[in-house]
């Protein structure tokens, strides 16, 4: 990166200076005449918050912004971790990312393993790092932490699924390190439909887990087994029926969306919901931005009882105002364009704020 000269201002001058005095834009003129073209349209790209907050230090390893020796210990061992990851791939001359992400499988089960890899699955482990959970002992044998390669290749009742006839790993050392020198092996020595198989085993393994945890069932080994490899039998009869209907589907196309900005001086507001039919409850989620696409104001809601999905939509589209108070003490109209509820959706919103007003009257009639 090449540094340009100042050229104008004192050598101790803030980025303030290069903003218009009352006004949240940058003097243009200004940050050309000092910076190369390359650097101010750099400069001139950086969004400037419109309410003049003041500037402050944020620790960025830390949720709530702030240095503590907690953090940075953690810091450093990722650090090392991660060089220790990387270290490891180097010398085993196997590119293992490229490798996952080209693998025909499922794309659940590519991004399954590329979190195995880099250490990221809900563990035990993890969730005791974040402070999640109070143990981190394997909640299966009751006898080990559970890290990454504890539940998938050390912990007795996953070994005992390796165990089984058949499987090409059946008398691999048990004693390893980590999920990435694992796979790294498993490249090296098995061939590519053999590693297809070992990968749908390994997320069935892990799918055993959270059933035993959240669902108290637990599969067989061989019922893990045979689990996995149906779901290996139904994807390659799919991807042949696409050969020969002629459809490449084993890398379907997504569309980008993209989020677009509102008119000047109006805000946009996104919204969503999901339903989770066998618990019964709405995840409603509501987010506000300006036309320079800062956040506003967001909103995150559980609903229960609540199953018809159009009533789900028009509730979280419900606003409180009309309109909103900024911090300039403007009175500025929420704009929510470009979105369409279903004629359903229309009738349950306005079912839903009939029965608004009608306790609102209740109320009053009680006092």
């Amino acid at each position: 990166m090449v540094q340009s000269l100042v050229k104008i201002l004192d050598k101790e001058a803030c980025v303030d200076q290069l903003i218009k005095a009352g006004s949240v834009s940058w003097d243009r003129s200004l940050v050309y005449h000092i910076f190369d073209k390359a650097e101010a349209d750099l400069v001139c790209n950086l969004p400037l918050s419109r309410w003049g907050v003041e500037d402050k230090m944020v620790w960025g390893p830390a949720k709530n912004g702030r240095f503590s020796m907690k953090s940075t210990y953690y810091l450093g061992k990722e650090r090392v971790k991660r060089m220790e990851g990387e270290a490891s791939v180097r010398n085993s001359g196997v590119d293992i990312w490229k490798q996952i992400w080209n693998m025909k499988v499922q794309d659940v089960v590519r991004l399954f393993l590329w979190k195995a890899a880099h250490e990221i699955l809900p563990t035990k482990v993890n969730l005791f790092k974040n402070q999640i959970i109070e143990s981190k002992v394997c909640p299966i044998c009751e006898r080990e932490d559970e890290t990454v390669i504890h539940a998938l290749w050390r912990c007795p009742a996953a070994a005992d699924v390796w165990a089984k006839e058949g499987r090409p790993v059946k008398k691999w050392n048990n004693n390893v390190s980590s999920f990435v020198e694992l796979w790294s092996d498993m490249q090296k020595k098995l061939g590519r439909d053999e590693v297809e198989a070992v990968a749908y085993i390994l997320r069935r393994i892990w799918l055993r887990r959270n059933y035993w945890i959240f669902e108290n069932k637990f599969e067989e080994p061989k019922k893990v087994i045979r689990a996995a490899k149906q779901v290996e039998t139904e994807v390659e009869e799919a991807n042949q029926r696409c050969l020969q209907e002629g459809v490449h589907c084993s890398k379907p196309r997504r569309e980008c969306t993209k989020w677009e900005k509102p008119a000047r001086e109006e805000f946009k507001v996104n919204w969503d919901a999901a339903i989770d039919d066998k618990l019964q409850i709405v995840g409603i989620g509501v987010v506000v931005r300006d036309d320079q696409g800062e956040i506003l104001a967001c909103l995150c809601s559980v609903v229960k009882n609540q199953s018809a999905t159009c009533m789900v939509e028009a509730m979280a589209v419900t606003p409180p105002n009309p309109r909103a108070r900024t911090r300039g003490n403007r009175d500025v109209r929420m704009v929510t364009t470009r979105v369409t509820i279903p004629s359903t959706g229309a009738k349950c919103l306005q079912r839903q704020q009939m029965c608004t007003k009608r306790h609102a009257a209740d109320k009053q009639v009680n006092k």
